[in-house]
């Protein structure tokens, strides 16, 4: 006999029978519970509707409107039970589940004991992370709802059709373009502005309503190896041009409403800097504007580059204004063309016969002892120069160039075609030809040839010594040096990555230096004159604060020694254009390096867009095809889209950067002597 009961006599039946219930044994309290049950009216009437339906059939063998109406009652009595003990039929269902399951199925149990704790919920994915899945992973609808269904058990991700619904409404409208043979898309700036900061106040709540300046960089370029597909209105070539841009950093400007002098954010000469783009160079960052398959010509340039100028320059000055939910904000778009490589430079400003695209000094200037001391000003060549030396120079609306009139033109071969004055080196590019002019050096020196030009008499030399140094390199490193791409469509494996290895990692470097003869200083002074180039281009492509004066001295010492040494040697004029012009753009910069300023988004999203082409888009016709396209990278440079990506973390620190660039490594292990002279060129 137990001491105490353990079924509860509830007040309904202490008021019925009216007895005192306090000190019943558990035999007693279970007959009086039978009792008051078969004395309430509903027993009564429930063992009536028995009896008059004997053979009840069991509730899952019957129909949906009969196990409704059967279960009426039952889920009635259950909701009174729930509102007695002060909690949801839910919760107390829950529990029911668990204490029923507990011991033959613990699975079922848990489900049981999460709903009566609240804290089972519907896993239904947000439809923006679905669309993050979509282009994250490069699925298309077939793979996206087969990775649906797989995951219903886990997951609900939403209908593909509502992924559709919601891209359709977040995509700008695409409008047909085609001159000549060429046909793409294209979108309005306005609208692609106006819905990119929609956006991007939607995934950063903390702008708020106000006027704003937002700092942007643009750009476009040639994409190759594109295939050639059996479908209408497909041009015949290889090649095609994007222009992108890159929303960079957005600034609350002074006397705005809310601003405050002491507040997060970096502060600006004429407000507060509220966001900031974390990476600049990412392929995820670049907004798509235009998309067309042909070459870079200038007659197809003429066609672009106007009306995307008229609308820059209109979002500049008025901007555009944006209301959400009865705030209003107003923002203010200032365009810097920085994304553009060497090639376009000279097609957008005309100067297709100028050694530099930054200054007008001629390739003997260049190497002159005397004007590299005096140094070469970049702001003697501005676009509105050009056009005035245009009209003076120009013959039937052409320019012929004559034996020495490159003083009087400048490089000037036809009319620019850009109003924008473009004020930086293509950074990218920059490392890459400062590779290729390394390896030249090198092969040279390997064959004993003192001479820059390469002619019949030294070709075979310079072959054999080429050949030489990539075994060598190869056997050291297990790198393959200039090689030949192995897919037959152009370039070689000196990729922009693995310049970047040959230039700043160490003993990789090295292994390259010690190809040459060790013949007097040729070894030694070179060996500075790499290095010394690793730490320019590294200053150049940071984002850190630079001492402009120190790196200038440094660029002009270089520049020396090469020419001391090596005097029949020349500067490459991506070369030239690091060691002359490195110094004044970082300290136009803000005495910031030009990492955020770089070519590399633009440059890395070419391969994004032949996968898209052949695997992720429509080949009924040229402008499904483009279209299709352009939805791709739109959602990858989505601010919504792109909230829900993975935050790297460092493996050694825990902190929010790369393992490979943590100061606690740097600073455990030691700092190595290049970092120490990286590092004190640094304000």
């Amino acid at each position: 006999m137990l001491d105490e009961p353990f079924l509860k006599v509830t007040p309904k039946d202490k008021e019925k029978l009216m007895v005192d219930t306090s000190s019943l044994t558990v035999v007693e309290a279970l007959n009086l519970s039978s009792v008051s049950s078969l004395g309430s009216p509903d027993n009564r009437r429930d063992q009536e509707t028995q009896c008059d339906r004997p053979n009840l059939a069991p509730l899952d063998e019957v129909g949906p409107r009969q196990r409704f109406r059967r279960t009426n009652s039952l889920l009635h009595d259950l909701r009174e039970e729930a509102e007695e003990n002060g909690i949801s039929a839910t919760q107390l269902m829950g529990y029911l589940l668990h204490k029923e399951n507990y011991i033959s199925n613990r699975k079922t149990a848990d489900v049981g004991l999460k709903l009566f704790n609240k804290s089972l919920v519907d896993k239904e994915m947000s439809v923006d992370k679905g669309l993050y899945i979509l282009s994250s992973y490069n699925i298309g609808r077939t793979g996206y709802t087969n990775l649906r269904r797989d995951l219903n058990e886990h997951v609900t991700l939403p209908a593909h059709y509502k992924l559709m619904e919601k891209k359709n409404s977040i995509t700008p409208e695409l409008k047909p373009y085609s001159i000549d043979d060429n046909e793409g898309i294209t979108a309005s700036l306005k609208e692609s502005c106006s819905i990119h900061v929609k956006r991007l106040i939607e995934a950063h709540p903390e702008i708020e309503p106000g006027q704003y300046r937002v700092l942007c960089k643009d750009g476009l370029d040639g994409s190759g190896r594109h295939s050639i597909y059996h479908q209408k209105g497909q041009a015949q070539t290889y090649s095609m041009i994007l222009y992108m841009w890159i929303l960079l950093e957005v600034i609350k400007e002074a006397g705005s409403s809310g601003e405050s002098s002491s507040g997060e954010g970096s502060s600006q000469a004429s407000g507060l800097t509220v966001w900031k783009e974390s990476a600049a160079n990412s392929p995820e960052a670049a907004v798509p504007l235009f998309l067309v398959k042909g070459k870079e010509d200038r007659e197809l340039l003429k066609s672009i580059i106007p009306p995307i100028e008229a609308e820059k320059t209109a979002l500049s000055t008025t901007g555009i204004e944006i209301n959400i939910s009865g705030a209003s904000y107003h923002f203010r778009f200032e365009f810097n063309l920085t994304m553009v490589d060497g090639k376009m430079v000279k097609l957008l400003t005309g100067r297709g016969g100028a050694y530099c695209i930054l200054c007008p000094a001629s390739r003997d200037e260049c190497h002159n002892l005397d004007r590299i001391d005096e140094g070469f000003p970049i702001g003697e060549v501005s676009n509105e120069d050009l056009r005035k030396l245009y009209q003076d120079l120009q013959d039937e609306g052409e320019i012929k160039p004559k034996p020495g009139d490159y003083a009087e033109r400048r490089g000037l071969t036809q009319k620019p075609i850009t109003t924008c004055d473009i004020k930086v080196f293509p950074i990218l590019h920059a490392t890459l030809r400062t590779m290729d002019w390394t390896l030249k050096v090198i092969y040279h020196l390997s064959a004993g040839v003192r001479t820059w030009k390469e002619n019949l008499q030294n070709e075979a030399k310079i072959k054999r010594a080429k050949d030489n140094v990539r075994a060598s390199v190869y056997e050291r490193t297990g790198i393959r040096v200039d090689e030949p791409d192995p897919v037959g469509k152009g370039g070689t494996s000196t990729t922009g990555p693995m310049s970047k290895r040959l230039l700043h990692d160490i003993p990789i470097r090295q292994a390259l230096i010690d190809c040459v003869p060790d013949r007097g200083k040729d070894r030694t002074q070179f060996g500075q004159i790499v290095k010394n180039m690793s730490v320019i281009l590294r200053l150049v492509s940071c984002s850190d604060f630079v001492n402009s004066d120190k790196l200038d001295a440094l660029c002009k010492d270089t520049s020396r020694v090469f020419l001391e040494q090596f005097p029949s040697f020349k500067f490459t004029p991506s070369v030239h254009q690091v060691l002359a012009h490195s110094s004044e753009l970082i300290a136009g910069n803000k005495s910031r390096g030009l990492g955020t300023l770089s070519e590399e988004a633009l440059e890395n999203n070419n391969k994004n867009i032949r996968r898209y082409r052949e695997h992720l888009s429509r080949k009924t016709t040229q402008e499904d095809n483009l279209t299709d396209v352009f939805h791709r990278l739109w959602l990858k440079s989505d601010p919504v889209v792109r909230s829900f990506r993975h935050i790297k973390k460092c493996t050694y620190c825990d902190g929010d950067h790369h393992v490979r660039s943590c100061p606690k490594k740097s600073a455990d292990f030691g700092v190595h002597v290049e970092d120490e002279l990286f590092s004190s060129f640094l304000v």
